[in-house]
């Protein structure tokens, strides 16, 4: 059974910063940073209104909660997938704002992000 890692993550980028590949330790920094881009690129209101148009506030806020999500998960002994991580993170950054908007697209868009966690 897989439990959707954005459950826990109420926002909505595969190789690190760094150039590294994604993995379970590099994965929730790079989800937070990319739902925060998108956050400002798409629903600028929102970010301003949320955040006071502070990028590191939003950050910090989205990894609070893809830690409590992560730790849910270890404690359920789930299995972090890199590939759907890897993937995840690429369909996020070919987006467009549109498809963040479009509950069709959205499910669309997030059926790999959905599917990092494997329980």
């Amino acid at each position: 059974m897989r439990l959707p890692v954005l459950a826990a993550v109420t926002f909505l980028s595969g190789c690190s910063l760094l150039g590294a590949p994604v993995d379970e330790d590099n994965f929730g920094e790079q989800y937070a940073t990319l739902s925060c881009k998108v956050t400002k690129k798409c629903f600028r209101g929102n970010f301003e209104y949320l955040y006071d148009g502070d990028i590191n506030d939003c950050i910090d806020e989205n990894m609070d909660l893809y830690e409590e999500a992560e730790d849910y998960f270890n404690d359920a002994d789930c299995n972090f997938d890199d590939g759907k991580a890897e993937d995840c993170l690429a369909d996020l950054r070919e987006a467009e704002c549109g498809d963040y908007a479009d509950p069709d697209e959205q499910e669309n868009l997030y059926e790999n992000c959905n599917e990092v966690w494997e329980c």
